[in-house]
Parts: structure tokens; sequence; C-alpha cells
């Protein structure tokens, strides 16, 4: 009904990389991001005032901090999130390659929504950075990912920053682990597993940092570089499970996309930390049901390694 609330099927969710982290630029050339839901808020803390009364009241709920941080869940598209992966990974593409790295990238993140009288509501989050990404591959569904966001604080404003565009989203294909899922290579085994689903789950294990003196952080700190996930794999024969039990390391390679639009992601070395096989009983398949953790390869000089445009 007009006039009762907002849509969020209007809604727009752009980003714009800074130069100074939580500075948003002068006049900035946003880009709308694709997305199917997120849940981007402000994070406040607040303590209560633990002052007696004898009418057993309470004074006041004070805030302590006020950051941002949520997720924008996706659908894998070619070329769409080449900027997100890039900042995620702490590195920059090089013919077009990506190896995970050391350099952090900030980004401004803003929202945009419109309020019942059709006015515009942009709430801006500075200071954002990428510290984790889950990605689902399901066979007979589309590809998904959970992008998860840490921000140095949010603000809300009427207007649009002075000066600022907005480029509109790609338009590329959205995947599914049926099309657009392929050539999935084990180095070191000598049977490639058949995958009926599989996750990969990225952390930076990034930090807000307090200091007396500020409601928002003063910096974020950068953690460890960590991949791991699950594969559930069609029992073929004895190699995966004789890896796992003997711990073995091996890499893990596939594509994602169709000619000409084109990922290949490379885990060049992994170790299958947990378990199970199940024997499917009647009109059922065997599956072998593993967790990976991927480690540091130092011929590729990374954890994770992603190409594009690859044949």
């Amino acid at each position: 009904m007009p006039g009762v609330g907002a849509t969020g099927a209007t809604e727009r969710v752009s980003m714009v990389k800074e130069t100074t982290w939580g500075v948003t630029p002068a006049t900035p050339a946003f880009q709308n991001v694709r997305f199917t839901s997120e849940s981007l808020v402000g994070e406040k803390q607040t303590v209560r005032s633990n002052e007696v009364r004898p009418d057993r009241n309470v004074t006041d709920e004070i805030l302590t901090a006020l950051m941002g941080s949520g997720n924008l869940e996706v659908e894998m598209s070619y070329g769409t999130f080449d900027d997100v992966l890039a900042a995620l990974l702490f590195s920059d593409w090089s013919s077009d390659t990506l190896i995970n790295g050391t350099t952090p990238a900030s980004y401004t993140i803003e929202k945009t929504l419109t309020a019942s009288d059709q006015s515009k509501v942009y709430q801006r989050f500075a200071g954002a950075m990428f510290n984790t990404l889950s990605l689902n591959l399901q066979s007979g569904q589309l590809i998904t990912g959970s992008i998860g966001v840490m921000a140095k604080g949010v603000t809300v404003d009427p207007a649009i920053v002075t000066g600022a565009t907005y480029a509109s989203a790609g338009t590329s294909e959205v995947m599914s682990s049926g099309a657009h899922a392929a050539n999935i290579v084990t180095t070191g085994l000598a049977t490639a597993p058949i995958v009926e689903s599989m996750t990969i789950d990225i952390t930076n294990n990034l930090r807000q940092r307090m200091a007396v003196g500020s409601l928002g952080s003063v910096g974020i700190g950068e953690g460890r570089f960590e991949v791991s996930g699950t594969m559930n794999a069609y029992f073929q024969d004895k190699n995966l499970l004789q890896a796992f039990l003997n711990h073995d390391a091996f890499g893990l390679q596939f594509t994602l996309g169709k000619a000409g639009a084109k990922y290949r992601i490379t885990l060049p070395k992994i170790k299958l930390s947990a378990g199970s096989l199940n024997g499917g009983g009647n009109d059922a398949d065997s599956m072998l049901n593993v967790n990976y953790t991927a480690l540091l390869d130092t011929t590729v000089g990374g954890t994770l390694k992603i190409e594009r445009n690859v044949a």
C-alpha cells in the first residue's frame, strides 16, 4: 500500500575505492553492485548506566561504539566481482591472474533506499573492507556467495555526495553449478572426484581497532588469510579416502564460467581435515564428505590463485 513504507525492490548498493582508509573520495565514481539481499547495518554498542536510584529506574543507555558490518548475498557472474576478489585477496590482478597477497584496499559502500514519500536516503559505510567470502556450488542450483564486510562506521545522508556518479552494474549471465562449473582436477590424486556439492570459505580474520576518543574504529587489523571448505563427492575408489586417512596434500583446480568468460580457481595445496564415508543403503549413493584446508604453496607463492579470461 503506497505511503506505508519503503520497499527493498528499489534498493541500490554501490561502492567506490578509497585512496585513504575511511575517507570517501571527492566526486566519487560509484559502481553499482549486483546482489540478491544484504544485511549491512550500523553496529552499535551501548552500555546501560548502573547508577542506583531510590525509584529503581534506569537513568540512561550510553552509546560506546558505532561501526559498520554485514553481508552481501550474491549470485556468481563473470566479471562482476573482480574488484571485490582483488580486495578480498589483498592483491591486484596482474596479467589476468590474482594470488592472495598483503596489500589491503578499502571502499566506501553506499546503500540507497527510497522512503515512503519517494525521497532518497543514502546510508554510507566508509572504510569498508571485505573480510569473508563463502562460495556455494550445489548440483542443480545457481552458484551463490556471501560477502562479509567490516567498515569504520556508518552515516545517513538525504543527498548524494556532491558530484557523485553511478555506473550501471554488469549484465553477464548468472552461473549455475551444472552449466558453468567444470574441469575438476586434483593434482596428486589418481582419480579426480565427481562432486555433488562443494563450498569455498575465505576469511581475512579482520578485527576492528577501537580507541579512546572515537566511536568508530581507528583502523581494521589484518589476520591470517585462510581458505577452507567442504566437498561431497560420489565414492568411486580408494584414492580420495586414502588421501584423507594418510593426511596427504594434493592440489584442487576447477573452472567457473563459459568459453570467453571463465575463471580458473586453483588451490595448489590442500589437506583433508575431517571426513566421513556414507554407504548410502538401499536406493542411495555412497558419498564421501570431506572438509579441506588450503595451505601455502611456495611454487605459486600463495594459498589461492584465480585466473580470468581462460579458455
